[in-house]
């Protein structure tokens, strides 16, 4: 109960963990971006699915290729 209280009322504060290539959810479509963000607050992950050539999908791209 205590978890979810606090999942409730937090000011959620998302960090990108990780991402990955898929084929969308029927395989057939071309390759799409799928993000998962987490709150460093309290732990809830959400996922995010920016289109090809958005500025949200370039942002992954580029914060990622700093870092390695």
């Amino acid at each position: 109960m205590k978890q979810f209280l606090r999942r409730l009322f937090c000011n959620h504060s998302y960090q990108i963990t990780r991402w990955h290539w898929f084929h969308g959810f029927t395989t057939m479509e071309p390759r799409r971006l799928e993000v998962e963000h987490r709150c460093s607050k309290c732990g809830k992950i959400t996922y995010s699915y920016p289109e090809r050539g958005s500025n949200a999908a370039e942002f992954v791209l580029t914060l990622t290729e700093k870092e390695w």
